[in-house]
């Protein structure tokens, strides 16, 4: 009996799993045409900008630039777009952003690590020793007018 029941609800269970609805018998029964054409919805594309006249390009100093034109994404000026440029200077100053939202000025910290010129020769330095107590004044001075290395290294390990 039981096994009966379970054979009986699992196939009115697939019936009505697989059931397609009453959809075109309600299109036909309610006299509607079903060959008439629906309103389609127009829509438009932004043209992309083509440059007709070339200007020469101004004479520029950066080692890579790549500028894009917002609302169509298409590239306007490109200059070694693909040289791999190190990221250096962006990132200390997105370290002073945040250390200058977290700490105050007046804030005293201590360096915890010395990096020295035979440690890292390639850094730019502002000769910070261990256990030396500076503001968070002066170490994003070091950062942003210096741009020294050691101090964007004792900010993100105060934080």
């Amino acid at each position: 009996m039981d096994l009966l029941r379970i054979i009986v609800f699992l196939s009115f269970s697939l019936l009505l799993l697989f059931y397609p609805g009453d959809y075109w018998l309600t299109r036909v029964f309610s006299q509607q045409d079903i060959w008439e054409k629906k309103p389609t919805h127009q829509f438009s594309l932004h043209p992309i900008p083509e440059v007709s006249t070339y200007a020469p390009y101004p004479p520029i100093s950066a080692e890579g630039v790549y500028i894009t034109d917002l609302s169509s994404f298409t590239p306007i000026f490109e200059h070694n777009s693909k040289l791999k440029l190190y990221p250096a200077s962006t990132a200390k100053i997105i370290t002073a952003l945040v250390v200058a939202d977290i700490f105050k000025p007046t804030d005293v910290i201590v360096v915890t690590k010395q990096i020295t010129k035979q440690d890292e020769p390639d850094w730019q330095l502002m000769g910070l020793v261990t256990g030396e107590k500076i503001t968070i004044e002066n170490l994003l001075y070091g950062i942003l007018v210096h741009s020294a290395n050691d101090a964007a290294f004792t900010l993100a390990n105060a934080y």
